[in-house]
């Protein structure tokens, strides 16, 4: 995926579906639905937050500007869970 073309999803089912996508494309089709399921309980928050981390797009450990995004999508239960 070229890295610097990284489109940050508007809404929560677009995020899921990015995910999923990443999810195909890395194990094959097969793993569509058990990823939507895997991840179809996140907020759009956590849902940025996964996409960010994802080494399929070549920024190492995260994508800053869906680490930005994600950080404006949080809200202060989405904090909590993520604390350590």
């Amino acid at each position: 995926m070229t890295t610097h073309m990284v489109p940050i999803p508007g809404t929560p089912e677009e995020a899921l579906d990015a995910i999923a996508a990443l999810d195909v494309a890395r194990w094959g089709e097969a793993e569509r639905e058990p990823s939507r399921r895997e991840h179809a309980h996140k907020t759009y928050g956590r849902l940025l937050v996964t996409l960010a981390h994802r080494p399929e797009y070549g920024y190492g450990d995260r994508v800053p500007h869906l680490v930005e995004a994600a950080e404006a999508a949080l809200t202060p239960a989405d904090r909590k869970a993520l604390e350590p």
